[in-house]
């Protein structure tokens, strides 16, 4: 009963050292992920007393402006989807009609419309809508409950999108909680999507971005931190019990938030992390070995 005791606290240690190392390390990257000084502090269209700016993030386009603007109008799940991790979506409930638009072929949103979560809200496990609240063609795009996208001219062949997420302001602490817990997965889809619409404007995928690859992501990252999990309950001496956990913790959270959502990473840290498993398993056996009597048989 000691030992599940000290597990316990041991776990809620390390959980509260990787908390320190995302609030403090983790979080002002991703709420700005991409954008400069300029670009956070700017004024945007929807921005309000009433509305708190959850984060501003920004990427480089090699495409000219209004190529960008007609593949941020096929947004929505009765067009274009959100060129997000759909296996994600799907597996919610977020179906779309068309995920493989291979050209822009939807006319543009206007004041009132909605950009559609899913083609069947019934199957959604949280439906949502987004109300286009103000749209300005080739340059801005408001939608309720999500935020502003601004496209800004670079030159004549390169745009900048930007998109500033904003969140109703509220004093009550579950708001609040709520709104900070969603952040980081927000953050993910996001950075995901302003990927895809680069992807789709470029016409070309320099990073490799596929469906199967962002499986195999996720994947790494799930064996990867099921490893953790594992060599946390077989260390023995409490301080490496909390050490090596932690720092591998901070590493798969960079892996995530960091560094590209791409599989050399994440199959990476659960090959370090593998290895660490099986070089303590191995040095585990060969104490317990020669801690055998002489006169014991073996």
């Amino acid at each position: 009963m000691k030992a599940v005791f000290l597990t316990i606290r041991v776990l809620f240690l390390i959980l509260f050292l990787e908390l320190i190392f995302y609030s403090l390390i983790i979080v002002p990257v991703i709420k700005v992920w991409g954008a400069t000084e300029a670009e956070q502090v700017m004024l945007m269209a929807g921005d309000s007393d009433q509305a708190v700016i959850m984060s501003t993030r920004a990427i480089n386009i090699s495409a000219p402006k209004e190529v960008v603007w007609a593949w941020l109008m096929q947004l929505g799940a009765d067009r274009g989807g959100f060129y997000s991790y759909y296996q994600v979506e799907q597996a919610l409930g977020y179906t779309t009609r068309y995920p493989d638009l291979t050209e822009a072929r939807f006319e543009d949103f206007v004041q009132g419309d909605t950009v559609r979560g899913s083609v069947d809200d019934s199957l959604s496990v949280i439906p949502y809508n987004f109300d286009v609240l103000y749209i300005a063609p080739e340059s801005t795009f408001v939608l309720e409950n999500w935020g502003t996208f601004l496209l800004t001219r670079v030159d004549d062949i390169r745009t900048r999108l930007v998109i500033r997420t904003q969140e109703v302001r509220s004093a009550a602490l579950n708001k609040i909680f709520k709104q900070h817990l969603a952040l980081p997965f927000h953050f993910i889809m996001e950075r995901r999507l302003m990927y895809g619409i680069k992807i789709q404007a470029e016409e070309v995928n320099e990073l490799g971005f596929s469906q199967n690859r962002d499986l195999l992501w996720m994947g790494g990252l799930i064996v990867s931190w099921g490893l953790i999990f594992i060599l946390m309950l077989l260390l023995n001496r409490v301080m490496m019990r909390i050490f090596v956990p932690s720092v591998m913790g901070a590493l798969w959270l960079s892996v995530v938030f960091l560094m590209p959502p791409q599989p050399p990473y994440s199959v990476a840290l659960s090959v370090i992390v593998g290895l660490l498993l099986i070089t303590h398993v191995s040095w585990n056996k060969k104490q317990a070995f020669r801690h055998i009597p002489q006169n014991q048989s073996v």
